[in-house]
């Protein structure tokens, strides 16, 4: 419920030193977030650059103690698939969950990858 991810993210700020205002809006995602995480299912957040995703998403998984990987935009040059494999990868292997946060820029060739995982729970030619 919504006051109880509140309470976690009020709880997760206080620790960090920062005061938390949080929107409406904002909370309602974090709930949703909150949710999918508790449950264990797959979420896509999609929005423009500036909306908020990345501070609701890595707040929401840091208060469910999930750690954080990060694919960088695609101008740090790196290679969207290696960098979707090793996170894959890095998620399978541990026993801490792993929320993974893409940032945007990524050409709309990388959207058939993960989807595919998404629906599958697996690539074949990403993951052996």
């Amino acid at each position: 419920s919504v006051p109880v991810v509140l309470k976690k993210l009020s709880h997760h700020m206080k620790e960090s030193g920062v005061d938390l205002v949080c929107y409406a809006r904002a909370a309602k995602h974090c709930a949703r977030l909150s949710r999918s995480l508790m449950l264990g299912t797959l979420s896509l957040m999609l929005g423009p650059n500036g909306s908020g995703r990345k501070v609701l998403a890595l707040t929401t998984a840091r208060a469910h103690n999930y750690s954080i990987r990060c694919i960088p935009s695609p101008t740090t040059g790196l290679n969207f698939n290696d960098e979707f494999r090793s996170a894959l990868i890095e998620a399978g292997s541990g026993n801490t969950p792993v929320l993974l946060f893409i940032e945007n820029g990524w050409d709309l060739s990388v959207l058939p990858d993960i989807m595919y995982f998404i629906s599958e729970g697996s690539h074949p030619t990403l993951i052996d």
